[in-house]
């Protein structure tokens, strides 16, 4: 009973890490029907139902009640961008339907995504912030959303912090007002776990019209001109409308690399740095329902991380483990860019009494109880697939329907679905996913029995004097050359072939 109990809370954590990502976790109970929320030292309360609810009234009241009816009550065109967001986000809330629990279900509009996005944002800033600096640039930060023609540039630096405190850094926020040789950025970015930094600018787009011709590598020009020693990164929001991203052809993502790889081309002396483009034009498509958006990662006079290039495996391996912050960073952008629905963690749309747990009893259709003892979902059923005991022993297979909200929880969470952490590994799309999935499976296996794995090694007194930890890399290598000998791996799109070739660095 304990272990079950054990792993139960093991996969409520690593849901609740999937949903919320790695900096600090919601912190939240309900008490007679009022929901409570810590927010940095401050508490919040009302009668939220889901974490959205609570979002809406917190961008609210950080902005100001009496400034946001100061702006309404402007002409139209005049009013502030956020405001007129919310008035399009208000009338499509009011066009669809509100269950009988109060919850208001819509697509995720352009309006939608960019007022619960910011919310989220600057409710994960407070959130995290741990000394007098960061409350006070978080401050700052709020004056600058204020203001019309400084929001759209605050906004995306909000999205940066909030991206890069999901994946588990720590910012230290620059001041812009304090005067320093060779310009500012926008904050240092610290991961704990290696105390490696990184000097963050952020940098956005900012055409007039939809239709304005794509150009953005004067940005990355001049963040990259300004002063730091430290590792940079630079973030550039695109607000690119024209073409979405797309796995066939690249979209805005192909466009984008092939033009920061012209820029790395021309005979300037800029720094190397990681470019993250991120592209949520949200305010073009404020009644549409969000596609095409995203965010791609790529190196800039240096040959790490560039899109479409082939690399051997073992120097990918050394880089990946080299550039952990990185990885890191990259996995929580893929992971973390959904608003969490639920406060605490849990599956929504997902009936707690009637969710499917590993070791649970349920009825049968002959009446008895059966303990629930392993599941697959069948999606084109629409099933999950049960094996159930018997009080006497026996077993029996049960297909049990699932709801569409149970379909959704189980895409979005695949490995905890059940009740119990347990690895769902995707189809692998190249040689590192496979070493990967590989690694992961053998990670834990006790040295002894990796040598047996590993016996007729041409040099197994090598293997017998290494590590654990490195036995199991050079077994999950071993089998990823042998499956990509015997069955090449999936090759890249064949837009990222067709990319700009990039510079080789020494």
């Amino acid at each position: 009973m304990f272990e079950a109990l054990m792993r139960r809370a093991q996969a409520k954590q690593a849901q609740t890490v999937r949903q919320q990502g790695h900096g600090r976790p919601i912190v939240s109970n309900e008490f007679k029907g009022t929901r409570f929320v810590v927010v940095g030292k401050e508490v919040a309360y009302g009668p939220w139902k889901i974490f959205p609810d609570f979002l809406l009234h917190y961008v609210r009241a950080r902005l100001g009640f009496e400034w946001g009816e100061a702006e309404k009550g402007k002409p139209e065109l005049e009013r502030h961008p956020f405001v007129r967001w919310w008035e399009v986000f208000g009338a499509q809330r009011e066009r669809h339907t509100t269950s009988a629990d109060g919850i208001n279900t819509m697509p995720m509009y352009g309006a939608a995504s960019a007022v619960l996005g910011l919310a989220y944002d600057l409710y994960t800033i407070e959130h995290n912030a741990e000394d007098e600096q960061a409350t006070a640039s978080f401050q700052r930060m709020l004056a600058r959303l204020r203001i019309a023609d400084q929001f759209m540039g605050a906004r995306h630096e909000a999205r940066a912090a909030g991206m890069l405190l999901r994946a588990g850094f720590k910012l230290a926020w620059e001041d812009e007002h304090v005067r320093q040789d060779g310009g500012h950025g926008e904050f240092v970015a610290t991961f704990p776990e290696t105390g490696r930094s990184f000097w963050v600018e952020c940098k956005m787009r900012q055409p007039e019209r939809e239709d304005a011709r794509f150009r953005y590598t004067h940005l990355v020009s001049e963040a990259l001109q300004k002063a730091t020693d430290l590792e940079r990164l630079v973030f550039v929001e695109l607000a690119y409308n024209g073409a979405p991203l797309n796995e066939e052809t690249g979209g805005w993502a192909g466009i984008a690399v092939n033009q920061l790889r012209t820029l790395e081309q021309q005979p300037t002396s800029l720094p190397a740095a990681l470019v993250v483009l991120t592209n949520f034009p949200e305010h073009w498509q404020l009644d549409q329902p969000m596609a095409g958006t995203g965010v791609v990662m790529e190196g800039f006079g240096t040959d790490r991380y560039r899109m479409g290039q082939e690399e051997e495996l073992l120097a990918a391996i050394e880089v990946k483990e080299r550039n952990r912050e990185i990885e890191f960073l990259w996995t929580s952008l893929q992971k973390h860019l959904r608003t969490p629905i639920t406060f605490d963690g849990s599956l929504p749309g997902v009936d707690p009494d009637r969710q499917l747990v590993l070791g649970r009893s349920y009825p049968l259709p002959d009446g008895q109880l059966g303990v629930l003892e392993e599941a697959t979902v069948v999606e084109q059923w629409k099933q999950a697939a049960c094996f159930m005991r018997r009080a006497d022993g026996t077993r029996i297979m049960v297909n049990i329907d699932l709801s569409e909200d149970e379909l959704d929880a189980w895409k979005r969470h695949p490995d905890t679905f059940f009740g119990e952490l347990r690895p769902h590994h995707p189809p692998a799309k190249n040689a590192m996913d496979l070493y990967e999935f590989f690694h992961s499976s053998y990670v834990n296996t006790p040295k002894e029995r990796l040598l047996e794995f590993m016996a007729h090694h041409h040099n197994l007194a090598e293997l017998r004097g290494l590590p654990q930890p490195e036995l199991a890399k050079r077994y999950a290598y071993a089998l990823t050359a042998a499956v990509v000998k015997d069955a090449p791996a999936p090759a890249p799109p064949i837009w990222q072939k067709r990319l700009r070739k990039p510079l080789t660095r020494e």
